[in-house]
C-alpha cells in the first residue's frame, strides 16, 4: 500500500483541528524512523551504557502537483502554510499511514523550496524539524472516581482515592523516556491533587492546588502536552481562565509518566455525591 502524508493544523489554544491537507504525490522521503545517542563507558571487558537517548530526525520530502495548474496548487499549498505558520497560535502535525497504523509527529516546516517546474510538474522540497517523537493518533485515557465500585488506595491521612474504568488506575508508558501527561480534575474537589506513584508504591510526581475549590461541573486542566492549565466553568466551555499561576509550585507543574507502569491517586473525597473524577490521557510515543 502506498504511504500517505497528510499535515495538520491545530489551534495551540484549544487544540482544535482547523485545517488539513494532503500530500498526495510524494517522493525523496527520509528522515521517517528513528535515531538514537548512546554514551557508552568503555572498558577492557565490557562497556557499559551511562545514558540512552531518542534524536529527533530531520524529515524531507519532495512535494510534486500535477497539471492542470500546478504551479497554481503549489502556490495554494505555500499559502496554506503561511496561515499557520505562527507557532505560538497554532500546532503542525505530519500524519504518515503505511497501511497499518497512523503515525503523527509534531513539527514545523523548517525550508520550504520550490525545485522544479517541467513538463506539467511542479516539485517542492520540504524540510521538516519534529519537536516531539512519533506517537500514534488515539489517545490512552484512564479515568479514576470516587465511586464505590472503584478501588480505595491508602496513602496518608487523609487517605487517597484510586480507581479506573481503563485499565484500573495504570498508566503504562510504552516508550523509552517519560511521557506528559494531560490532566483534568472535575469538581466538587477541594484543592485538587494528583500523584503518581512507581511499581514499588513510591511517589515521585505531584500536582496540587491548594486553597481552592472546584465546583460542581467545572474542570480543571492541566495540559502536559500543551503545557497550559485551565479552569473552565462548565464541561462544554470553549474558552477558560489561565490558572496557571495557581497551582503549587512547591510541587510539579506538569506531570510526567515514567517508562514502565505508574499508578494514579487522588484526593477524591468518596463522601461527595457530585462523583468527583480525574481524567489522565496520553499519546503513544513510539520509535
Amino acid at each position: 500500500m502506498a504511504r500517505i502524508f497528510k499535515l495538520m493544523a491545530y489551534s495551540k489554544a484549544t487544540d482544535k483541528l482547523l485545517s488539513e491537507y494532503r500530500l498526495d504525490k510524494i517522493t525523496q522521503v527520509s528522515g521517517i524512523g528513528f535515531k538514537q545517542k548512546v554514551t557508552v563507558q568503555e572498558t577492557d571487558t565490557v562497556d557499559y551504557v551511562v545514558k540512552q537517548v531518542m534524536e529527533k530526525k530531520l524529515i524531507k520530502l519532495q512535494v510534486h502537483f500535477i497539471e492542470p495548474e500546478s504551479y497554481a496548487q503549489a502556490e495554494s499549498f505555500q499559502t496554506w502554510l503561511g496561515t499557520y505558520v505562527n507557532l505560538s497560535k497554532f500546532k503542525l502535525t505530519l500524519q504518515y499511514t503505511n497501511g497499518l497504523h497512523d503515525r503523527l509527529v509534531d513539527i514545523y516546516v523548517n525550508d520550504y523550496e520550490l525545485i522544479s517546474l517541467e513538463a506539467g510538474v511542479t516539485s517542492v522540497q520540504l524540510s521538516i524539524k519534529p519537536l516531539t517523537p512519533n506517537y500514534l493518533k488515539n489517545r490512552k485515557i484512564v479515568t479514576i472516581s470516587n465511586s464505590e465500585s472503584n478501588k480505595k488506595y491508602p496513602y496518608k491521612y487523609p487517605y487517597k482515592y484510586g480507581g479506573g474504568s481503563f485499565s484500573d488506575n495504570v498508566i503504562r508508558n510504552d516508550f523509552i523516556a517519560s511521557i506528559p501527561l494531560s490532566v483534568i480534575f472535575r469538581g466538587k474537589i477541594v484543592n485538587p491533587e494528583m500523584s503518581l506513584t512507581d511499581a514499588d508504591g513510591n511517589i515521585y510526581a505531584t500536582i496540587k492546588f491548594s486553597g481552592i475549590t472546584l465546583q460542581a461541573g467545572q474542570k480543571l486542566v492541566v495540559d502536559g502536552i500543551n503545557q497550559r492549565i485551565t479552569l473552565y466553568d462548565s464541561e462544554d466551555a470553549v474558552t477558560g481562565v489561565d490558572y496557571f499561576n495557581e497551582i503549587n509550585k512547591t510541587t510539579d507543574t506538569f506531570l510526567m509518566a515514567l517508562p514502565g507502569s505508574s499508578s494514579i491517586i487522588a484526593n477524591l473525597d468518596e463522601t461527595e455525591p457530585t462523583n468527583p473524577s480525574v481524567e489522565v490521557s496520553y499519546v503513544q510515543y513510539v520509535i
